[in-house]
């Protein structure tokens, strides 16, 4: 399990070979951000790293 920040949220998050992510946790104290669909736990998004 790794830390990344995606739309400047920081998460808890597994990485696939795929060069795709699961969200695993979100590691905010801001309410609003447990409201967003996209970034619930289980969800599958794109992610390419910052080089």
């Amino acid at each position: 399990m790794a830390e990344e920040v995606v739309n400047g949220l920081k998460m808890q998050v597994l990485i696939s070979k795929e060069g795709e992510i699961r969200v695993e946790r979100i590691l905010s104290t801001n309410p609003q951000d447990f409201l967003d669909t996209k970034f619930q736990p289980g969800q599958i998004l794109s992610y390419k790293p910052d080089s």
